[in-house]
C-alpha cells in the first residue's frame, strides 16, 4: 500500500488561558541601569496595547539561502500549547506587570519556552521521549511522529517523494530524546540514515532508495569533527538550536565549488519559534527572554493558523523534492514566506522592534556566558526538570470552564490506539 500522511481523528475547541488584565501597572524605571536579571525591563510598561500601538514582526534571524516552512499546528496539539502556559500563569502575570523579575520567575519562563518549543517539535518530548528503542515498533512511532507534529509529516512526505533521489539530507537537532524520535521515524519510514554521535545506521536488510540522511547534533562547533560520508545537498533545522553560523554547520554546507547547500526551517506559525526567529538576538537577553514571552501569552489563540491557500505539509514536501533535483544554486525557491504576525501590541514605547538591528552579522558560534542562561541557549527542557517550582493546574478548579489540561501520557495514549487503527487496515 502506498505511502500517505495521516490525518489527524478529531479536532477540538481551544480555549486561550485566562489571566486578569486588570492588574496594576508598574511605573517606567530609568533605562541607565545596565540589564542583569533583576533589572527593570522596559517591556513591563505595556500589559494591554490600544489599537494605535500594534506592530507586526517578520523573521530577521536569516542567513544566505536559509528559508522557512510554514507549518499548522494540528488543533489538540495546539490546546496542549496552550494549557502547558497554564502551569506558569504566575510567573506569566509578574512578566506581564511587574519592573523585576525574580531569578525564580526567569528560571521559570526559560523553561516555559523550552516546554513550548517540544511541544511544537514532538509532543513526545514532553514526556523524555521513546523510552527504549527496543521496546517499540519503529512503524507505529512513525505514525505516531506524524499524528503528534506538523514538523515530521512534512518529512515523512519529504523522504517518502525524494527516497529514490541520490541525496544527502542533514537532519540537525538537539541531541537526546529527539534524535531517539527521529531515529525511530527514519527506522519505521525505511529510510537509509546514520546517527554518528551513536554510531549506528539504517539495517541495509530494511532500508529501501538512494536517499541518505544524517541525523547530526546541533551546537558541535567545538567538539570533535561531524563525520559524515558526503556534503548536504540540504540541511533541514529540526528545533529552534539550529545555528548556521555553527562551523561545522558551515563546513557541511559548502560545496566542492563554492556553493553553500540551502537551509530549511521548520516553523509553526506563530509558535514561539517563529518569534525567535523575529526579535533580535542583540536585545538584552532579559528583554528578549521578556517579549518572548509577552508574544506567545498575546498568539495563543492563533498559533498554527496557516490561511486557507497556503500550501499544507505535503504539498511543501513535493515542492522542496522538485527544488532539490533542480540546481539549488540558481533554482528559485518557489514556496511563499511565512506570513508576518500582525497585532501585536507594542512591548517598548522608546523604540520598535522592527527598527531593531538584526544579529545574523553578527551571530557566533558559541553563546556568552549571559545567554546562556536564556533560551534557547539554556540547558534543554526534560522529563525531570520541566516540572521543577511549577504548580499543576487542577483540573477541577479551571477559570472560566477552560478545557482540562490532558498529559502528554494521555495523548500518546490516544494517538498509539488511532495508530493501531490504522495499521490494521493496512495491507502488508
Amino acid at each position: 500500500m502506498g505511502y500517505q500522511t495521516q490525518e489527524e481523528p478529531e479536532r477540538l475547541e481551544v480555549q486561550p488561558i485566562w489571566m486578569s488584565t486588570e492588574l496594576p501597572l508598574p511605573m517606567r524605571s530609568s533605562q541607565s541601569v545596565p540589564h542583569t536579571p533583576v533589572t527593570p525591563s522596559r517591556l513591563a510598561t505595556h500589559a494591554e496595547a490600544s489599537p494605535s500601538q500594534i506592530m507586526t514582526l517578520e523573521p530577521k534571524n536569516l542567513g544566505l539561502r536559509e528559508f522557512i516552512i510554514p507549518l499548522c499546528m494540528q488543533k489538540r496539539i495546539m490546546q496542549q500549547y496552550v494549557d502547558t502556559m497554564s502551569f506558569y500563569t504566575s510567573s506569566i502575570t509578574e512578566n506581564m506587570t511587574k519592573v523585576r523579575l525574580s531569578e525564580k520567575s526567569i528560571s521559570q519562563l526559560n523553561v516555559l519556552l523550552g516546554r513550548l518549543a517540544n511541544v511544537s517539535t514532538h509532543i513526545g518530548l514532553e514526556g523524555g521521549g521513546p523510552g527504549s528503542q527496543d521496546s517499540v515498533k519503529p512503524e507505529q512511532e512513525a505514525i505516531y511522529a506524524e499524528l503528534s507534529s506538523e514538523k515530521f509529516k512534512f518529512l515523512g512526505s519529504l523522504f517518502e517523494v525524494a527516497k529514490d533521489d541520490n541525496l544527502h539530507i542533514a537532519l540537525i537537532a538537539k541531541s537526546g530524546p529527539l534524535h531517539d524520535i527521529v531515529e525511530l521515524f527514519l527506522k519505521g519510514r525505511k529510510v537509509n540514515y546514520n546517527r554518528p554521535a551513536t554510531f549506528s545506521r539504517s539495517d541495509p536488510r530494511t532500508a529501501h532508495g538512494r536517499l541518505q540522511v544524517s541525523v547530526l547534533a546541533s551546537g558541535q562547533g567545538t567538539g570533535n569533527p561531524i563525520e559524515v560520508a558526503r556534503k548536504a545537498d540540504l540541511v533541514i533545522a529540526l528545533d529552534e538550536t539550529f545555528n548556521a553560523k555553527d562551523s561545522q554547520v558551515v563546513d557541511l554546507r559548502k560545496d566542492n565549488i563554492g556553493g553553500l547547500a540551502p537551509v530549511v526551517r521548520l516553523i509553526v506559525y506563530a509558535s514561539v519559534e517563529h518569534f525567535d526567529l523575529c526579535l533580535p538576538r542583540t536585545l538584552e537577553p532579559i528583554d528578549r527572554l521578556r517579549k518572548l514571552i509577552s508574544c506567545v501569552w498575546h498568539t495563543q489563540s492563533i498559533v498554527g493558523e496557516l490561511r486557507d491557500q497556503e500550501p499544507n505539509s505535503q504539498t511543501c514536501a513535493n515542492t522542496v523534492a522538485t527544488f532539490l533535483r533542480g540546481n539549488t544554486q540558481t533554482s528559485t525557491w518557489k514556496l511563499p514566506n511565512i506570513q508576518p504576525i500582525r497585532n501585536l501590541p507594542v512591548m517598548d514605547s522608546d523604540s520598535s522592534l522592527s527598527d531593531a538591528m538584526s544579529d545574523v552579522s553578527n551571530e557566533v558560534g558559541r553563546p556568552s556566558e549571559i545567554t546562556r542562561k536564556y533560551w534557547p541557549c539554556n540547558p534543554p527542557v526534560t522529563a525531570s526538570n520541566s516540572f521543577i517550582g511549577v504548580v499543576q493546574p487542577d483540573n477541577d478548579h479551571l477559570s472560566n470552564g477552560k478545557r482540562a489540561f490532558v498529559s502528554s501520557q494521555a495523548l500518546r495514549s490516544q494517538h498509539l490506539l488511532t495508530v493501531s487503527r490504522i495499521l490494521s487496515m493496512v495491507i502488508l
